[in-house]
């Protein structure tokens, strides 16, 4: 991988190349705030210069205009980044020339957003309200034949071959969220691993329920439960809109919901966890990968468990899903105020006697990442549920078996396996330094 040095520091460029429609800018955007590098966009870099986007170039002056104006922001953007380092969105049309292909590919890293021409088509026309037909001029797009649909298709096919060539990451988008996009590339890059733990990790703090457990759907349950006694519907945002928070908070919605004064709270609250309770004794599974992650932590470095579940429920659930006698020191909301708030991160970290900006977190709901990031915790993203985006975590991965080296997952009898560990900020240190 090619980067600049600043300050003694790695800044990474990045280069994305694709069709339009491919996701370049939406992907770029999250590339750059994980890098906490500027993001350079092909089109707005376009319009500062030729005065009109690409649509309006390209009618007005025509498709070899066009291409040198995009040439001559690609190189401008180059220019403009070496110092910073950047993410650069790159104009499809530049893999065209074979001088700009050797450019890009000396200059950084290169990612390929790989798009079946359907989902082109289909990106385009729902983000600019378009016909079938394609995106044209008014979009900022260029309109370059009449049926854009059979002239996406062509071009992606003879142009495969080019992105192909300067490309060292190739990502199909079709079925990708973006930061899922986002983090394919930097794993594939090597700006995704740090190491191993314990690594630049003084501690490790983790979530319980949807990270380790599989409890949100018992939980959901119980709320459905809790909503069919009263006669009121129940439905999954409603499960949404209060998941990893407090049981007190979730007591309170569900008694507005209700209807209930807050004198009615307690009593919502204890029916809710009655339920919740003896749905657990039914059983609580592990989520893929968690008995591993845990044991490959396990005895390397301090270990401890932040949980907005009271702590008799807590050392219940452990028990039942066999991950009792893991911790070496466990909080909860019975110690602490619950999370958004950042004191049970805090308080985790202290009974593990570390620094909080030494440790880091791995959540799986936006609410526990804003707590661990408020702590000053660097924080790793596990979502439970694909519709709750890990906003704010410094490190995204799908499963908690990304985190753990496949090689080395510990066998029956065997050691503890190595944990990859991500490079806070994708080029500051782990410590948050």
């Amino acid at each position: 991988m090619n980067v600049t040095q600043t300050s003694g520091r790695e800044r990474p460029r990045i280069f994305l190349v694709g069709m339009m429609g491919s996701g370049k800018t939406t992907v770029g955007r999250v590339l750059a705030e994980q890098l906490g590098v500027p993001y350079v966009d092909n089109d707005e870099s376009l319009a500062e210069r030729a005065g009109g986007g690409p649509g309006a170039v390209f009618e007005a002056r025509g498709v070899d205009a066009l291409h040198a104006a995009e040439a001559e922001a690609l190189r401008a953007g180059l220019e403009a980044s070496r110092e910073t380092g950047a993410v650069i969105g790159v104009a499809a049309s530049a893999v065209l020339d074979a001088d700009l292909r050797e450019l890009i590919r000396g200059s950084g890293s290169v990612a390929w957003l790989r798009a079946r021409p359907e989902t082109l088509l289909w990106r385009m026309t729902q983000s600019h309200g378009t016909e079938s037909t394609g995106a044209g001029a008014g979009s900022g797009r260029p309109q370059f034949a009449p049926d854009m649909a059979a002239w996406l298709e062509e071009a992606a096919r003879v142009r495969a071959p080019l992105f192909e060539q300067v490309a060292g990451v190739t990502v199909d988008v079709d079925e990708l969220a973006p930061w899922r996009v986002a983090q394919t590339i930097l794993d594939g890059a090597g700006l995704g691993a740090f190491g191993w733990l314990p690594g630049a990790y003084a501690g490790v703090v983790l979530d319980l329920d949807g990270l380790l457990v599989e409890t949100e759907t018992i939980w959901m349950e119980a709320k459905r439960l809790l909503y069919a006694d009263r006669g009121f519907p129940f439905s999954l945002e409603d499960h949404l809109a209060v998941m990893g928070t407090s049981e007190d908070f979730t007591a309170r919605v569900f008694a507005r919901r209700f209807g209930l004064g807050e004198e009615r709270v307690e009593e919502v609250r204890d029916d809710y966890l009655q339920r919740a309770t003896a749905l657990f004794e039914e059983g609580v599974p592990t989520r893929p990968g968690a008995t591993a992650l845990v044991a490959a932590l396990r005895g390397r470095l301090p270990l401890a468990l932040a949980s907005n579940t009271r702590r008799e429920l807590v050392d219940r659930i452990l028990q039942l899903s066999g991950l009792d006698g893991s911790f070496d020191a466990i909080a909860t909301a019975d110690d602490a105020a619950p999370k958004p708030a950042p004191d049970i991160y805090l308080l985790a970290c202290e009974r593990l006697g570390v620094n909080p900006r030494s440790a880091v977190a791995i959540e799986d709901s936006p609410t526990g990442i804003r707590a661990a990031k408020a702590a000053g915790l660097t924080c790793i993203g596990v979502p439970s549920d694909p519709q709750l985006l890990p906003v704010g975590a410094d490190r995204v991965a799908a499963s908690l078996l990304e985190l753990i080296e496949p090689d080395d997952w510990i066998a029956p009898g065997g050691t503890a396996g190595r944990v990859r560990c991500w490079r806070f900020g994708g080029f500051r240190s782990a410590a948050g330094g």
